[in-house]
């Protein structure tokens, strides 16, 4: 959270929490000092102290931080005098930039109003600006207790707190709470900690150790190291991301089998067998329906009786009908059981009866047949024949067997088979075929769409690897990747040892094709997966564009070449368009056209070509065939129908031009003509710029400070700025559509200058950032950095430019070890420093038992520890630090400060965002407030608290009567209102008292003197004076913060048909 929405949730927490018990547990100080009535500091599974935040700092505090802004006079031996006249113990803290830090003893408060007073009469002949006073924060005491050896002395009063504020005094108890863990430990490092506010910037050189005396490579020497880097860094995803792996192992295996399975099962062109007519294709158990007639003869009831005799002898059941009509005992029985049961039990019939023929009496036989099944007639006319021939010869043995045997096709009813049978047949393989290699394609997509989104593409870039050794080293690991499905495929097509794709060297040309089409596809994979923002998205929709180009194309071209439909020139047209742009199109038509050039030259050879075109030659497989023709190709690599020649050069031609286009885009050419595009079509018109000195932000005022800066940088030439300042921004600006993110910003960081960039979210921190290390185009204005601008030498500003960026840009399958040992050779460093560098950073960052751990499994602080480490790694000249102490506690928080304080010493420039504001003020020698896109303060921490800062905060303690109770707060409460009429109380209970005192022009030195009179006359205990936060100060400005709608940001990736290419 920033701090606007962090003090929220503190409202709100205070709000609601009578009646209530609140238990809270946090890495920030503030909140614990804030919020809670009791604190206890826990490690290594023990409570190391508990009380409430007055009683733990005064048990463990130093005393009063006393902090001065010099200027240019400023003689800091001359000050420390003074100091020490007054305050004999007082010590100095450290000197950076224009800051003076003393400790004052907490003893020794009777003293601090002479001193003060004369600080401020004496401020412009000491060279000093602005100070103010600060006491022992609860960050200071976390550290404090950390030292090792506290335990004893801390045993004594580590659970006091609950009610009486004089219990460490009082109490003689000298039984060891924490009896055994007397050498207990925070965490290890801490206790060679500075435990004041300013950072230790000389002790411990060893902390930069790390970048002393590193050599480096160059030329291609880096080059071929940051290419090693890269492939190492594949490799490792590959082997760990075991489920991708073996997806794309299995799943093209899988359906290569299915396709070949396929093909072994489609029956082939050939003639249709000798068919015998008669019941055996329907099965048992039928019912033939049969009658004699009303007046049965001899041979009427014969010829029924070997009927009946030749049905029984297969289980069927003939059925008699001796009432109605024949053909109305049909109907009815139809009815009756149902039209579907009788038409799958009622094959054939016999009627048979006396009629007339030429006025004489005869006997007439009918055979029934169903309509329904094939061939019905001739078998009900087989069986009544067989029945007669039976009675006539009164011989049941004898029998008529009818045998139907088709006429052999036509040349062109063969010849028309075998043209559908073999284009469908290879459509069919090479559609399987397709569908597995699409999922293998697009699976290499997930890796760069999770690399881009988490920024660890970003961050590799501005560690300075190249286009062409981040994007050759990804295609070499996947092209070799891609290789291991394919080598398996061949074995498959090899193991079924098809005709079509096994002689004549035809697995070599099946290779040939998988090959190319890794080599056109891999680099359309890495354009296209930058449209998209999460890998199962991307993975989803780069199969389904691999399935459309290739299968849906393939098959439109395959209808429009049925020559019943007329359009082979459509489909010819067609196929020349999908050939220039898909290349698994150019895959599947390769594959198909393997098939079908060898199913034709089968099917001519069985046709006796090519003797057959001397005596016809519009015969299918000769020259002059004007329909339903067999085109094939000796050569299996000609350019024409059916070779395949074709669909290898397209392919080769793709991968080509998508590698260019992906250079082009990643160089920045693409994005800067989109870009210059945008401003084009969108600056007409707009606002242009800074209108003089009343500019507004947000209802703010523009600061002297900022204008005087942004004079300053417009009004001196560049060469002047770059030559006494490290960072020079000038009217830099960045538009999303509508929407303002940077407004013309203007300002210069010295040398060894750690420059705080503050803000609420949205204020424009991040799109500066963005900015300045290259991920996004500026839409005006310019940047320089050790002389190079941003615009044009963007390469050089990364090779000094180390980054970390708000979220980890950390690649989880890597452990954090070889995180560290991939960026040092992206920054160069030579392979036999790179053990001993990583060792002492990792060291330094206490993640010594976590380096060997996969870094998807570290907490958020050890990811930022990370991350931080990844920005220093290499000796970089500028470091910039985007909330680098995010979810560290404050021990590690405090390390992490005193490394960062010694790199600075060390002459290297730092800029921090941060939303702790006790962090921008320990580390930060110049800052900036930013809203709306604005700068709207511009100076040291001390000379923004003294300039902006609302007042004092007063934290007082009553002591105890000889009775033993509590002296009532009343009478304090009243004198500070009458001495100083803008006190405020903020909290009073069990005599602890917190005032707000918000008159800012109060002299400090009276405040003290009035306290020292209180604490005599009122039996106050103790008391705390704070100089206004900084946090207060950045709450005062923020509040005028307006949040973008997210629409209003993105709007411009909705409207222009280039959105990936400016926007992601």
């Amino acid at each position: 959270m920033d701090p606007g929405a962090r003090r929220q949730t503190w409202d709100i927490l205070q709000k609601f929490k009578e009646g209530r018990t609140l238990i809270l547990s946090t890495h920030f100080m503030d909140e614990a000092d804030l919020l809670g009535d009791r604190i206890a500091i826990m490690a290594e599974g023990v409570v190391k102290c508990c009380g409430t935040s007055y009683f733990l700092k005064k048990t463990y505090g130093a005393g009063y931080h006393l902090i001065m802004v010099k200027d240019k006079t400023c003689q800091t031996s001359k000050v420390t005098e003074l100091v020490k006249s007054h305050v004999a113990t007082a010590a100095l803290e450290s000197e950076i930039s224009a800051e003076l830090s003393y400790l004052l003893p907490f003893d020794e408060s009777d003293n601090f109003e002479k001193l003060l007073l004369e600080i401020e009469t004496k401020s412009s002949d000491l060279g000093i600006d602005s100070f103010g006073t600060t006491a022992t924060t609860m960050e200071e005491v976390f550290l404090k207790v950390g030292e090792p050896d506290n335990v004893e002395e801390e045993s004594e009063t580590v659970v006091q707190g609950i009610s009486n504020p004089n219990y460490a005094e009082n109490h003689h108890d000298k039984k060891p709470l924490l009896n055994g863990h007397s050498n207990g430990k925070i965490a290890n490092g801490y206790g060679t900690l500075s435990n004041g506010v300013a950072l230790n910037e000389t002790a411990g050189g060893n902390f930069i150790a790390f970048n002393k005396n590193i050599k480096k490579n160059t030329g291609k020497d880096l080059i071929l190291q940051q290419f090693y880097g890269m492939f190492m860094k594949k490799v490792i995803h590959t082997l760990r991301n075991q489920l991708v792996t073996g997806v794309q192992l299995i799943v093209p295996v899988i359906f290569t089998i299915m396709a070949l399975s396929i093909e072994l099962t489609i029956p082939k062109q050939t003639d249709e067998p000798p068919l015998t007519l008669n019941l055996q294709p329907f099965g048992n158990g039928l019912t033939e329906m049969y009658t004699t007639g009303k007046t049965p003869s001899n041979l009427t009831l014969g010829v029924a009786s070997r009927y009946e005799y030749t049905l029984a002898n297969r289980n069927d059941i003939p059925l008699r009908v001796t009432t109605a009509p024949f053909d109305i005992a049909v109907v009815n029985q139809s009815k009756a059981i149902g039209i579907a049961t009788f038409n799958k039990r009622y094959i054939i019939g016999l009627e048979m009866g006396q009629g007339m023929k030429d006025n004489e009496s005869v006997t007439e036989i009918i055979s029934y047949f169903n309509g329904q099944p094939f061939h019905s007639p001739a078998i009900s006319l087989a069986y009544t024949m067989n029945a007669i021939l039976k009675h006539a010869t009164q011989d049941n043995i004898l029998s008529i067997t009818t045998i139907n045997f088709p006429l052999p096709q036509s040349l062109s009813e063969n010849t028309r088979g075998l043209f559908f049978s073999t284009l469908g047949t290879g459509f069919v393989v090479a559609f399987c075929v397709i569908f597995g290699m699409a999922f293998l394609i697009a699976s290499f997509a997930l890796f760069l769409i999770k690399e881009r989104a988490t920024g660890a593409k970003h961050l590799q870039r501005v560690s300075g690897v190249g286009t062409g050794a981040f994007w050759f080293s990804n295609f070499l690991w996947d092209m070799i990747n891609y290789l291991i499905p394919v080598l398996l495929i061949i074995v498959v097509f090899a193991a079924f040892n098809t005709d079509a794709f096994v002689e004549d060297h035809r697995l070599g040309i099946l290779f040939g094709l998988f090959l190319l089409f890794g080599w056109g596809s891999l680099p359309f994979v890495y354009i296209i997966q930058f449209v998209f923002k999460t890998p199962p998205a991307g993975l989803v929709a780069v199969s389904m564009l691999n399935i459309l180009s290739g299968l849906a194309t393939l098959m439109a071209v395959f209808v429009l070449k049925i020559p019943d439909l007329g359009t082979e020139d459509v489909a010819t047209a067609l196929d020349w368009v999908f050939s220039v742009i898909f290349p698994t199109y150019c895959m599947g038509s390769g594959i198909m056209n393997v098939y079908t050039n060898y199913g034709y030259a089968e099917g001519c050879k069985a046709t006796g070509y090519p003797e057959i075109c001397l005596i016809d030659n519009t015969s299918p497989c000769c020259s002059g065939c004007t329909d339903t023709c067999f085109k094939f190709q000796d050569n299996y690599l000609a350019w024409e129908f059916p070779g395949s020649g074709k669909y290898f050069c397209f392919m080769a031609i793709q991968g080509a031009l998508f590698f260019i286009v992906l250079f082009l885009f990643e160089t920045g050419v693409l994005q800067k003509q989109c870009a210059s595009l945008s401003d084009k079509t969108s600056n007409v018109g707009q606002y242009s710029g800074l209108e003089e000195a009343e500019a507004e932000v947000g209802g703010i005022a523009e600061d002297d400070d900022v204008r005087a800066e942004r004079d300053r940088i417009n009004t001196t030439e560049i060469r002047s700025l770059v030559a006494s300042d490290s960072i020079v921004i000038k009217n830099l600006k960045k538009k999303y559509d509508s929407f303002l993110a940077v407004d013309e910003i203007c300002v210069s960081v010295a040398k060894q200058e750690c420059f705080g960039l503050l803000g609420q979210n949205g204020a424009g921190k991040t799109s500066t950032f963005k900015m300045l290390t290259g991920d996004v185009i500026p839409t005006s204005g310019n940047a320089w950095m050790n002389g190079h601008d941003i615009q044009h030498e963007m390469k050089t500003v990364h090779k000094q430019l180390g980054y970390c960026p708000q979220f980890d840009a950390l690649i989880d399958q890597m452990t954090g070890k070889e995180i560290l040992v991939m960026f040092a050779r992206l920054r160069g460093v030579c392979e036999s420093q790179i053990k001993s560098i990583v060792d002492d950073l990792i060291d330094i960052m206490m993640l010594r038992q976590y380096a060997d751990r996969q870094c998807g499994t570290y907490s958020g602080g050890n990811k930022r520890k990370l991350s931080t480490a990844v920005a220093l790694i290499g000796d970089p000249q500028f470091i910039f630090l985007d909330e680098p102490t995010t979810g560290m506690d404050p021990g590690a928080r405090r390390q992490l400060w005193n490394v960062l304080s010694q790199v600075r010493a060390s002459g290297r420039t730092l800029v921090l965002t941060s939303h702790s504001m006790e962090e921008c003020d320990a580390l930060c020698t110049k800052m900036v407030i930013m809203v709306n896109g604005r700068f709207v303060c511009c100076g040291s921490s001390q000379h923004l608290k003294s300039r902006f800062g609302q007042g004092y905060t007063l934290i007082c303690n009553m002591g105890t009567s000889e009775n033993g109770t509590q002296d009532s707060s009343i009478p304090l409460t009243q004198f500070l209102c009458d001495k100083f009429p803008s006190t405020q109380v903020f909290d009073a209970h069990q005599g602890y008292c917190h005032f707000q005192i918000t008159d800012k022009n109060l002299s400090l030195g009276l405040l003290f003197g009035a306290m020292e009179k209180a604490k005599k006359q009122f039996n106050v205990e103790d008391y705390h004076i704070h100089q206004a936060t900084l946090e207060q100060v950045f709450l005062a400005f923020t509040r005028n913060q307006v949040s973008p709608k997210e629409e209003e940001k993105h709007g411009i990736c909705k409207q222009m048909c280039c959105c990936f290419l400016c926007c992601s």
